[in-house]
C-alpha cells in the first residue's frame, strides 16, 4: 500500500479523486479509520445486491443516496 493511500485513511481529504461509475463525476471517497459516509446511507438488501452486480467500484454520495430513495429499506 502506498504512503499516500495509507494517509488517506487517516485524512480522506488527502485521497486522490475517484470517478463515480454511475454518473461519471469525480468525488473523494470518505473511507477512513473513522468510518465512511456510505455506511450511513441505508440500502435494502435487494438494492445493495443490484448495485454490486452493476458496479465494481464506489459510487458518489449523490448516486448512492438516489439509490436509497428509489428503493427504501
Amino acid at each position: 500500500m502506498s504512503l499516500r493511500k495509507f494517509i488517506g485513511y487517516v485524512s480522506p481529504s488527502l485521497k486522490d479523486p475517484q470517478k463515480c461509475e454511475a454518473c461519471g463525476e469525480f468525488f473523494i471517497c470518505g473511507a477512513s479509520v473513522f468510518g465512511c459516509w456510505c455506511t450511513k446511507i441505508k440500502l435494502s438488501k435487494e438494492t445493495l445486491k443490484e448495485l454490486q452486480s452493476n458496479y465494481k467500484s464506489c459510487l458518489c454520495q449523490n448516486c448512492l443516496t438516489k439509490s436509497s430513495i428509489k428503493n427504501p429499506t
